[in-house]
C-alpha cells in the first residue's frame, strides 16, 4: 500500500550532464566534485539525487533476472526501461511536454511485453501532469528527495543484538530470494542488484548489504556510485527490514553501513528518495530535504488500451478550464481514462468552473470533490447521505475518509467521522481502512483523531 500512496522545486543543470542511452546520467568519471569549501544549493542537491536515481533505474533495468543485459528505449531525454514484470519511463528535469516521444515509449514498452508503468519526474510539472492524467495515468507517490554530506562523521548507534550487516557475496542470492517479505525484495530486484553487486566489474559502482540475525537475512540495503552536478554521489535504495524485525534499530544500522560504504567508494554526498515512514530515520541518520518529485502510475490495462483521442481531450478540458463544448456534455457521466470520475478530475485542478457546468449537466457530485474546492457547506450536507458518506469511487475504490488522509486534511477527517463515515470501510485496490491508509502514509495527525474516537478500533 505505501508504495502507491506516497504524494517543488525547480531543478537546474541536468542538461549539462553527459547522456548515456538517452538517460541525462553521467558516469561516476564525467563530472568532478565542486570545490570542497563551496556548498552546493537545494536545488544543485535535488539534481543530483533525480541523477543517480536516474543512472540507478538505466543500470538496473539493462539487466533480465539472470544478469543478461536486455534493451533500453530512448529518444531524446527521454528513456524507458523494463524493471522486471513492469517498466519506467524517466523523464528529464526540467522537463518539456514532448507528447509523442512520451507516447513512443509508452508504446515501445507496450511491445516489449511490460505491466504496469511508472513515470518519475524529480519536481513538480502542471502541463505534464495534465498530459499525462489525460493519457490514463494516476497520480503516484511523491519522492521527497534527500542528501547528506558524507564528509560529515557517521555516528555509530547502539548495536542491535545478534545483528551483523556486511556486503552480500554470491552465495546469499538463495537466501535472499527467499526471502520476498522484504520491502522492495521482487525476485527481478533480488537478482538484478545481486548480479550488479558480486559481478567484478560493476562492483566499482554497485554495493549490496545485508542483515543477519542467525542465519535469517532480515534485511538489505543498495548502493549505487554515480556522478552528478555536485560530484560523485552515493544512492541508496531498496533499504528495507523484514516486517517481523523492524523497530528494533536494523533499519539504521543499514543506513550507517550504507554511508560508510559510500564514502568508501569515493562519493562526496549520498542522496535517496525517502518514504514517510523512513524520514525520520534518514533526518537522523544526517539526510535533508532537497525538494519533492512526482511519480504517476500507469496500469497495465490502460498501457494496453490506450484511451480514444476523445476521451484524452476531454479530460484535458477539464483540468484546463476550458468551456466544455455542447458535443461533450455526454461525456459528464463517464469514468475518465485514469479512473476519476469527471468532477473528481476537475477539482483536482482546482476547476471551479468547470465543475459548475459539470454539475448544470447532472453529474453526480461526491463529498471529497466538494471539499477539495472549497464548496465545504455543500460537502457537510452531502455528508447527511448515508450513501455518499462511504461512497467509493475512483481508480482504487477510495471512501472520502481515504481521500482525507491521503490528502493530510484534518478538517474533512473531523468532519466525515462526525457526521458518521464507517472508518473500517477499505479500499477496493489495496483493501486499506482507515488505519492502514494512515499507517501508510504516515499521516499520524490522522492517527491520533482515529485512535482518540476508536481507542480499540484499529486494532
Amino acid at each position: 500500500l505505501s508504495l502507491y500512496l506516497r504524494r517543488p522545486a525547480a531543478v537546474a543543470g541536468l542538461h549539462s550532464l553527459a547522456t548515456v542511452s538517452g538517460f541525462l546520467c553521467p558516469e561516476v568519471s564525467d563530472v568532478t566534485s565542486s570545490p570542497p569549501d563551496i556548498q552546493p544549493s537545494i536545488g544543485q542537491k535535488l539534481s543530483a539525487a533525480y541523477a543517480n536515481q536516474l543512472a540507478w533505474i538505466e543500470r538496473a533495468g539493462a539487466l533480465d533476472a539472470n544478469g543478461l543485459p536486455r534493451a533500453i528505449h530512448d529518444i531524446g531525454d527521454i528513456g524507458a526501461v523494463r524493471t522486471g514484470l513492469t517498466g519506467a519511463i524517466m523523464l528529464p528535469d526540467p522537463p518539456a511536454l514532448d507528447g509523442p516521444a512520451l507516447l513512443d515509449a509508452l508504446t515501445w514498452l507496450r511491445h516489449n511485453g511490460s505491466g504496469d508503468v511508472l513515470i518519475w519526474l524529480g519536481s513538480h510539472d502542471l502541463k505534464l501532469d495534465r498530459w499525462l492524467s489525460a493519457q490514463g495515468a494516476r497520480v503516484g507517490f511523491e519522492p521527497l528527495w534527500m542528501c547528506r554530506d558524507l564528509r560529515l562523521q557517521v555516528i555509530p548507534l547502539p548495536p542491535v543484538a545478534d545483528l551483523t550487516v556486511r556486503p552480500v557475496t554470491r552465495a546469499d542470492l538463495p537466501r535472499l530470494v527467499r526471502e520476498t517479505a522484504i520491502p522492495y525484495a521482487t525476485g527481478w530486484q533480488v537478482r538484478a542488484t545481486h548480479h550488479l553487486a558480486t559481478v567484478s566489474y560493476h562492483q566499482r559502482e554497485v554495493r549490496v548489504l545485508i542483515a543477519e540475525i542467525g542465519d535469517r537475512i532480515v534485511g538489505r540495503a543498495v548502493v549505487h556510485l554515480a556522478g552528478s552536478p555536485i560530484g560523485p554521489t552515493a544512492g541508496i535504495y531498496d533499504l528495507a527490514v523484514h516486517p517481523e524485525y523492524q523497530r528494533r534499530g536494523i533499519g539504521g544500522q543499514l543506513t550507517g553501513a550504507a554511508l560508510r560504504v559510500g564514502q568508501e567508494m569515493g562519493a562526496r554526498f549520498a542522496t535517496l528518495n525517502s518514504t514517510p515512514q523512513g524520514e525520520k530515520l534518514y533526518r537522523a541518520s544526517g539526510f535533508e530535504e532537497a525538494g519533492r518529485g512526482q511519480t504517476w502510475f500507469l496500469p497495465e490495462q490502460t498501457l494496453r488500451r490506450p484511451p480514444s483521442d476523445d476521451a484524452a481531450r476531454f479530460a484535458m478540458v477539464l483540468s484546463g478550464g476550458e468551456t466544455i463544448p455542447a458535443s461533450m456534455s455526454r461525456h459528464a457521466w463517464i469514468t475518465l481514462p485514469n479512473g476519476k470520475t469527471p468532477l473528481a478530475h476537475a477539482a483536482r485542478f482546482q476547476q471551479f468552473e468547470v465543475v459548475r457546468q459539470l454539475l448544470a449537466m447532472g453529474t453526480v457530485p461526491d463529498i471529497a470533490a466538494l471539499w477539495q474546492l472549497g464548496l465545504h457547506d455543500e460537502a457537510r450536507e452531502m455528508m447527511e447521505d448515508p450513501a455518499a458518506l462511504d461512497a467509493r469511487r475512483g481508480p482504487e475504490g477510495t471512501a472520502p475518509l481515504h481521500l482525507a488522509i491521503q490528502w493530510h486534511d484534518e478538517g474533512l477527517l473531523t468532519a466525515l467521522l462526525a457526521a458518521g463515515a464507517n472508518p473500517h470501510v477499505r479500499d477496493k485496490s489495496h483493501q486499506g481502512n482507515a488505519w492502514g491508509w494512515a499507517r501508510a502514509l504516515g499521516n499520524n495527525a490522522a492517527l491520533r483523531v482515529l485512535n482518540e474516537r476508536f481507542p480499540d478500533g484499529g486494532s
